[in-house]
C-alpha cells in the first residue's frame, strides 16, 4: 500500500475524528477570511528610495547641472536600479526617486544605494549638506483622499483648519502618514534691492547665512532677488517681518548692515504651485480646494482603515464653513473588486456542483460537493497562518484551481463507482484500495 492509501486509511478508519476535524476546518476557513487582511493587489518588494538635495542660492539650471546629472549618472551604475526619475525645483531643490528591481534585497539595495553617494563625494566640493535619503514605502500611497470646501475661509484660512482635522484624523488606527495639499501658506517674502546689494559688496548667499544664523532654515518663503531664489522657513522666535527686517547681515566701518537696509520684507501668501480643483458631475468646478490624503500602516486591513476614517470623520465637528467629503476611498474599492471576485468564486462552485448532479449519482455529486468548500476554506486557514493576505491575485488562483479540485475528487469518486460495479457491495478496505490505486497519479498531476 503506498502512502495515499495509508492516508486514506487512517480517517476511514477513524470516522468519529475525521468528522471532528472536517467540522474544525470548516469553521477555522471562515474565521480565518474574517480575519485575513484584504487588499486590492497583493504586496509586491521592489525597493524605492527618494534622495532629497538642497542647494541654497543656487538657480534651478545650476542645481541641474551640478547636481542633478551628476547623481543621475552614478545611481544608474548600481546593480538592480531600473528606473530613475528626478525634479529639480526653484529653491536650489531636486528630488530624485530611485526604483529598484522587484524581488531585490532592500536592504542590500539600501546599503548599495548610500556607499555609492557616499564613496563619490560629488557634493562636498560644492559645499552642500549631506543628502536626505528615505525609503518611498508603498503603503505610504493614500487610501483615502478627503475634500475641504469652502465658499466663506481664505485658502490660507482652509489650509490651516486642514491641519487641525489632520491631527484628529492621525489618531485613527491603522493610520500612517497623513498629507495636506492645496491651499495657501503664509510666509516670509523678502525682494532684494539689487543696487543696494552691489553698493554692500554683498552677495543672496550672505543673506542666506545671515538668516541661518538667526535660526531660520528651509523652506517656506522666498528670498528673491537675480533670478534667484532661496528657500525660508520661519521656525521659533520670529513672529512679524520687523524682526527679520532688524536680522544684522554684515558689518562693515563699524556700521551695521541690516536686511532692512537692502531688501524689503513682508508676510503675505506662498506664490500657488499645487493648484487644487474639485469637479464631481452635475456640479460647479471648486477651486478653493485642499486635501487631505491619508496612508495606512503596512500590514493593517485597508478595509477596517478607511471604515474607521468615515466614522471618525462622521463623529467629528466640522466648521459649518468647511464642507468635508471623502472623494476617493480604495477600501471601498478593495472590498467591491473582493466582493465581486468572491461571488465569481460561489457562482462557479454552484454551477459545477450542478453539473455534478447531471453526471453523477446524488451521492457521489454530493460528497464532491462538500470537498469543494472545505478545500478552498483549508486554503484560507493555511494562508491565514503563513500570514498572507487576500487579494484579487489569490482569489483568481482559486477560481482557476476550482477544475483541477473537481477533477481529483471526481476520479477518486469515479473509481470507487467502479469498483462498486456489478452490485457490490464495497467495503472500507475497498474504498482505501480505490483511493490507493489513483492516489499518486492524482498527486503528481496535482
Amino acid at each position: 500500500m503506498n502512502w495515499t492509501g495509508v492516508f486514506a486509511s487512517f480517517f476511514i478508519k477513524n470516522g468519529k475524528l475525521t468528522l471532528l476535524i472536517l467540522i474544525s476546518l470548516f469553521v477555522w476557513g471562515i474565521i480565518s477570511f474574517v480575519l485575513s487582511t484584504k487588499k486590492y493587489n497583493p504586496t509586491i518588494v521592489a525597493p524605492a528610495f527618494q534622495i532629497i538635495v538642497d542647494y541654497p542660492g543656487a538657480s534651478r539650471k545650476e542645481v541641474l547641472e551640478q547636481v542633478t546629472k551628476p547623481l543621475e549618472n552614478i545611481l544608474t551604475d548600481i546593480s538592480g536600479v531600473e528606473d530613475i526619475y528626478s525634479v529639480t525645483t526653484r529653491g536650489g531643490r531636486t528630488t530624485i526617486n530611485v526604483n529598484f528591481y522587484v524581488g531585490e534585497d532592500f536592504n542590500d539595495a539600501k546599503i548599495s544605494l548610500n556607499d555609492r553617494i557616499q564613496s563619490d563625494m560629488i557634493l562636498a566640493p560644492l559645499g552642500i549638506p549631506e543628502p536626505i535619503i528615505t525609503t518611498i514605502d508603498p503603503d505610504n500611497v493614500p487610501v483615502a483622499v478627503i475634500a475641504l470646501t469652502s465658499g466663506e475661509l481664505d485658502p490660507i484660512a482652509l489650509r490651516k483648519y486642514a491641519f487641525v482635522l489632520r491631527d484628529q484624523l492621525s489618531r485613527v488606527k491603522g493610520t500612517s502618514r497623513i498629507f495636506v495639499v492645496g491651499g495657501r501658506r503664509r510666509e516670509l517674502s523678502i525682494t532684494i534691492e539689487s543696487k543696494k546689494l552691489s553698493t554692500y559688496a554683498l552677495g543672496i548667499n550672505d543673506i542666506a547665512q545671515a538668516l541661518k544664523n538667526n535660526n531660520l532654515y528651509l523652506p517656506s518663503g522666498l528670498i528673491k532677488g537675480a533670478d534667484v531664489y532661496t528657500p525660508l522657513e520661519v521656525i521659533g522666535w520670529v513672529q512679524n517681518p520687523e524682526q527679520v527686517k532688524n536680522i544684522v547681515v554684515a558689518t562693515k566701518d563699524v556700521k551695521k548692515i541690516q536686511i532692512k537696509d537692502i531688501a524689503t520684507v513682508r508676510e503675505s501668501a506662498e506664490e500657488i504651485e499645487q493648484h487644487v480643483r474639485h469637479l464631481t458631475k452635475n456640479s460647479t468646478p471648486q477651486d478653493n480646494v485642499v486635501l487631505i490624503s491619508v496612508a495606512k500602516l503596512a500590514g493593517s486591513n485597508i478595509t477596517e482603515v478607511t471604515d474607521s476614517l468615515k466614522l471618525k470623520l462622521g463623529q467629528m465637528k466640522i466648521d459649518e464653513a468647511v464642507s468635508a467629503k471623502i472623494i476617493i476611498n480604495n477600501g471601498d474599492t478593495a472590498r467591491d473588486e473582493i466582493n465581486g471576485l468572491l461571488e465569481n468564486l460561489l457562482a462557479a462552485i454552484f454551477i459545477v456542483i450542478i453539473v455534478l448532479f447531471f453526471f453523477l449519482n446524488m451521492k457521489s455529486a454530493l460528497l464532491v460537493a462538500i470537498a469543494i468548500p472545505l478545500t478552498l476554506l483549508s486554503v484560507f486557514g493555511v494562508a491565514h497562518l503563513a500570514g498572507q493576505d487576500i487579494n484579487r491575485i489569490t482569489l483568481f488562483a482559486l477560481i482557476l484551481s476550482l477544475g483541477l479540485l473537481v477533477d481529483n475528487a471526481t476520479v477518486v469518486i469515479e473509481n470507487i463507482a467502479r469498483n462498486m460495479s456489478g452490485g457490490k457491495k464495497i467495503t472500507k478496505q475497498g474504498f482505501i484500495d480505490s483511493v490507493n490505486e489513483v492516489g499518486p497519479g492524482l498527486f503528481m498531476s496535482t
